[in-house]
C-alpha cells in the first residue's frame, strides 16, 4: 500500500505543473551522471524496438510500460548507461535505453519505472506530436492546457493522459503563459521533451491511472 500511494502521489504532481524535468546530462538545470551499463546478454531478449508503427502514449512506449519491473526491463532492452538524475535537490536512479536511433529515460522508484522523458523526434504520438511540434499546433487542440514546472511550462492534452509536452523557446516575460499566449508563437516555440507519467487527473479531478493498459 506504501508503495502504491508513493507512485500515485509521484505521478498525480507531474500531471498538475510536470513537477519534474530531468534531462539526461548535466546542463545547468539539473545535476546527471552516467556510466555505461552492462551489455546485454546474449540470452536476453531485446524486444524493444522502436519500428514502423511505434505510437508514444501515457502508458509507454515500444513495450516499455510505466511501473514495469526495473529488472525485467534491463533483461529484455538494450539498456546502454544508468544515470543519476538530480531532481528537486535529491538523486533519481535512471536508465538509458536506445531504441533504433532514440534514446530515452526511464526514471526507477522502488524498482519500477516510474517515469519516461523523450527528447528526441523519432517518436510520436497516433496524431504524430512529437519532439519539436510547435506550441501553437497543442495550443489548437480542443481542451488543451498548459502549467509550469522546474522553470518550464508543460502542455497537457485530454486526448493524451499521461503525456506531458515540455516547451522550449518560449519568450521571457513575468506573466504566466495561457493557451491563447501559445497560440500566437512562432514555430520556434516547440516540444523539446515528452514524459511519460502513466497517470493523469480527469475533468473531475480525479486521478486517472494507466498503469494496466498497453504501451
Amino acid at each position: 500500500m506504501l508503495k502504491d500511494s508513493k507512485f500515485l502521489a509521484l505521478a498525480a504532481c507531474i500531471a498538475v505543473v510536470a513537477c519534474s524535468t530531468p534531462d539526461a546530462q548535466t546542463d545547468g538545470r539539473g545535476g546527471a551522471t552516467s556510466t555505461p551499463a552492462a551489455a546485454v546478454s546474449a540470452s536476453a531478449q531485446t524486444d524493444c524496438t522502436a519500428g514502423p508503427g511505434t505510437v508514444l502514449t501515457g502508458a509507454g512506449v515500444a513495450g516499455i510500460r510505466i511501473r514495469e519491473d526495473a529488472g525485467k526491463v534491463r533483461h529484455r532492452c538494450n539498456v546502454v548507461a544508468d544515470t543519476t538524475l538530480t531532481i528537486e535537490g535529491q538523486s533519481q536512479p535512471a536508465i538509458k535505453i536506445a531504441l533504433d536511433g532514440d534514446t530515452i529515460i526511464a526514471e526507477i522508484v522502488n524498482d519500477q519505472i516510474w517515469r519516461i522523458t523523450v527528447a528526441s523526434p523519432g517518436l510520436a504520438t497516433s496524431d504524430s506530436l512529437r519532439v519539436g511540434t510547435p506550441a501553437r499546433q497543442l495550443a489548437a487542440i480542443p481542451g488543451a492546457t498548459v502549467s509550469p514546472g522546474e522553470g518550464n511550462y508543460y502542455v497537457f492534452l485530454p486526448e493524451h493522459c499521461g503525456l506531458s509536452f515540455g516547451l522550449d523557446g518560449l519568450p521571457v516575460r513575468t506573466q504566466p503563459w495561457t493557451i491563447a499566449d501559445l497560440a500566437t508563437l512562432p514555430d520556434s516555440a516547440r516540444v523539446a521533451k515528452i514524459l511519460i507519467t502513466g497517470s493523469c487527473h480527469d475533468e473531475t479531478g480525479n486521478v486517472r491511472i494507466l498503469w494496466d493498459t498497453a504501451g
